[in-house]
């Protein structure tokens, strides 16, 4: 009886340590372009549609990079804004699906922005 009981919980175990994939394990990295050039420090937002508040909100590093992760398959919404010479703006957007299939997915996209 202890053996049995011994084994059931190693099975638990065994399987609760397992990797779950495609829930909150997606992610995406941003490239925020302006003018065939890393736009860096631009704002990122990171939404489920295309209108109301934003999911999450990313600054853009050095390189023009951003990096959202622990998504939940979906399609999300990117919208990118950032000053470049005389204080102008310049704005972009993507749409980008991930974990559809089922595993784990990460995603490259870059956002060219005018």
């Amino acid at each position: 009886m202890k053996t049995r009981i011994i084994i059931l919980l190693l099975t638990i175990a065994a399987f609760s340590s397992c990797e779950k994939t495609g829930i909150n394990n997606n992610s995406i990295l941003v490239h925020v372009i302006y003018n065939n050039a890393a736009l860096p420090y631009a704002d990122i937002y990171l939404d489920v549609d295309s209108i109301g508040s934003p999911l999450d909100q990313r600054k853009a590093d050095a390189k023009g990079e951003a990096y959202f992760d622990e998504l939940a398959p979906g399609r999300y919404y990117l919208k990118a804004e950032g000053n470049v010479a005389d204080n102008k703006p310049a704005r972009g957007t993507a749409i980008v699906d991930i974990g559809r299939t089922g595993g784990l997915d990460h995603s490259d996209i870059t956002i060219y922005t005018e």
